[in-house]
């Protein structure tokens, strides 16, 4: 059983929507702990999470970006 949340972020001029975005995330979190987390391109958050989420599993994925302009 997958379950999803969208998590709908409003545009603020001056704030950073990726830390909105995991404030908004570790709410969800804590009040439906996940088994696993998956971050995808976005290490930074893993301070947040460590330092805010008790416990959690967190896998890392680094996806290649490939351009023909190299």
């Amino acid at each position: 059983n997958i379950k999803y949340k969208n998590i709908d972020l409003t545009k603020k001029i001056f704030r950073s929507q990726s830390k909105q975005y995991v404030n908004e995330f570790i709410k969800l979190e804590k009040k439906n702990k996940s088994s696993l987390i998956e971050i995808h391109n976005r290490p930074v958050y893993l301070k947040y999470l460590f330092n805010n989420l008790n416990k959690r599993t967190y896998i890392i994925y680094f996806h290649k970006v490939y351009s023909n302009n190299i």
